[in-house]
């Protein structure tokens, strides 16, 4: 892990961090032996650690043994020259280290059956506190989502060279020089340098633990929380709606945030809503076809062809079926779901109805948001919606259109092909040996996958 070059936040002479979620922070923290007493209730804003998380994950087995070795390894190495000086004097098991060691921690592995052999040096115990750690801390991976780089977490809990003693003598020489660099005073494994507290939230954390393996953080939607006043309007704006309808222009809209906007305002908002149209072209992403199932809200899905190969018909089409929604069936609030600028005029035109925008920022011009702004037409981003079942819904629709493609491309029958083979080989058999031989295939039959990804049908244990 390299830390040595300046993150991007270090260059700034206050960083901002984003408003953030504290979930990864809250783990990684327990995990490591950060104390109770720095863990806080959620309601207190300003507090990076939470105590709910801590409350969750001291039910975990495996998050109980680990925080435990991790509060040993850490006691041992704060307390080295004492617990030296204790040992020269024949006082050998950690239980009689009362005033270095936490016995908690020692009850809790005694009871889950983790035993730490006695040694004769501290630096033994370091390296078989070290050898524990390694075995056990895969355990805990589960507790971590999926779209998170677990090795990199991992790699928070493994001392360089821990199982020798020049490795747990150089860990121990950075740790004393930059103890009040580490988060809370535990050790971790990582090149100390002032990034303030960098278990603040996981934007941050996330952010500068990517940085540290030379890989970037891309999954900000991940652990973005939403800002108070955004739903706030996007709330008032359905309630003083008598009655609404969201147009979604496919091409410029992420179907998974726009799943992850609805989602987060639930069920009751969204009952509010009288249907949802997806303006979409044939070729825009297939995931548009999944969103509307996911929904307990009428979705109708208007697919506009091309004329010119080049150019597509959606926002002509958007804007007809909204001025037909307003003018005809009575909508009178629209969310317009797309950051192109072009929809402006749309906006424009329809000057009795109501708009909310709903863009992404990164699609979105400034001189947009500032037209937005200048007539007061209430406006947020995707962006600041958290994106937590986000990669749920993508599983579910690479799954869906992994079964569309599999059973196209590998649909047969086998009797039929069992009984072209028998007569082009002149191999037919008894009806009795057909059967046996069927039966047998049924049940070995494997869909191996090589390494490059390349599918194959074979046979397990067929003789």
């Amino acid at each position: 892990m390299d830390t040595t070059s300046a993150t991007p936040a270090a260059n700034t002479a206050v960083p901002q961090w984003p408003l953030s979620s504290h979930e990864i922070v809250s783990k990684t923290g327990y995990l490591l032996g950060v104390e109770e007493k720095f863990f806080y209730d959620e309601s207190m804003e300003d507090r990076a650690l939470h105590l709910e998380i801590f409350r969750e994950m001291e039910k975990n087995r495996a998050a109980q043994i680990l925080r435990s070795l991790c509060m040993i390894r850490t006691g041992l190495e704060r307390n080295f020259k004492n617990i030296h000086l204790s040992m020269k004097q024949n006082t050998i098991y950690l239980e009689s280290l009362t005033e270095y060691i936490p016995q908690d921690s020692l009850k809790i592995l005694s009871r889950e059956g983790v035993r730490i052999p006695t040694c004769r040096r501290p630096i033994d115990y370091v390296i078989e506190v070290n050898r524990l750690i390694q075995d056990r801390v895969n355990n805990c991976k589960v507790l971590f989502p999926s779209w998170l780089e677990w090795n990199y977490i991992r790699d928070l809990f493994i001392m360089p060279g821990g199982l020798t003693e020049q490795g747990t003598k150089e860990a121990a020489e950075t740790y004393y020089a930059n103890r009040k660099l580490y988060p809370y005073g535990v050790y971790m494994n990582w090149k100390p340098r002032d990034e303030g507290n960098i278990l603040y939230n996981d934007a941050k954390f996330l952010q500068l633990l990517y940085f540290w393996n030379r890989d970037e953080f891309t999954y900000m939607g991940h652990v973005t929380l939403m800002r108070h006043d955004t739903k706030e309007n996007i709330c008032r704006f359905l309630e003083d709606s008598r009655k609404t309808v969201i147009v979604v222009d496919c091409e410029n809209a992420d179907p998974y945030r726009f799943h992850a906007v609805l989602d987060d305002l639930g069920k009751d908002l969204l009952s509010s809503v009288e249907k949802i149209l997806l303006f979409n072209d044939l070729r825009t992403s297939v995931a548009w076809k999944y969103i509307g199932r996911e929904l307990n809200v009428p979705v109708e899905e208007i697919i506009t062809e091309r004329v010119l190969d080049r150019k597509s018909l959606v926002d002509i089409r958007l804007a007809a079926e909204t001025s037909k929604e307003f003018y005809k069936n009575g909508a009178e609030s629209f969310i317009l779901v797309s950051s192109d600028s072009d929809y402006f005029g749309l906006i424009s035109a329809l000057r009795e109805a109501r708009f909310l925008v709903v863009m992404e920022r990164e699609h979105c011009s400034r001189s947009m948001q500032e037209t937005l702004q200048e007539n007061s037409i209430t406006h947020c981003f995707m962006d600041d919606f958290p994106l937590d079942e986000s990669d749920e819904l993508k599983e579910k629709v690479i799954l869906k259109e992994l079964q569309t493609a599999l059973t196209r491309n590998f649909h047969f029958n086998l009797d039929q092909l069992l009984s072209t083979i028998e007569t082009e080989t002149r191999a037919e058999l008894s009806p009795a040996a057909s059967r046996d031989l069927r039966n047998r295939i049924e049940k070995n039959i494997r869909i191996e996958i090589a390494e490059d990804g390349d599918m194959r049908i074979e046979f397990s244990r067929l003789k």
